[in-house]
């Protein structure tokens, strides 16, 4: 009895790991990675993160031709350490994977500019 108890429980374990497993792998669906995108030279982190998602709005619009609607991204934040001289990726959380699809079918050449 204690066995089959043990099996239920490894199992019962698995699944779990393997649901939140594929909440990440979905919620990761969503995101984007531009890099060579300008950093703001702004003193605080505040105004640094708006002039991202300012530039990232106007990527949008003016590159890709898509229309930014409210709500459409979830979050921007540049990855790594800041340090002077480089450029950080910057990661883009979509809502939406429908929104993310708009930006990355357009081609390669429109994602180079930055």
């Amino acid at each position: 009895m204690e066995r089959e108890v043990n099996v239920v429980k490894q199992t019962i374990t698995e699944t779990r790991e393997n649901a939140e497993e594929e909440r990440d792998k979905e919620a990761r669906r969503n995101n984007i990675i531009i890099y060579r995108m300008k950093e703001s030279a702004a003193a605080s982190a505040e105004l640094r993160r708006q002039d991202d998602f300012d530039t990232l709005v106007a990527l949008l619009n003016k590159v890709f031709e898509v229309s930014y609607k409210d709500g459409d991204i979830k979050r921007v934040i540049r990855l790594g350490k800041k340090e002077e001289g480089t450029d950080r990726p910057v990661l883009v959380e979509f809502r939406r994977q429908n929104a993310q699809e708009l930006y990355y079918g357009k081609p390669k050449e429109a994602w180079m500019i930055c």
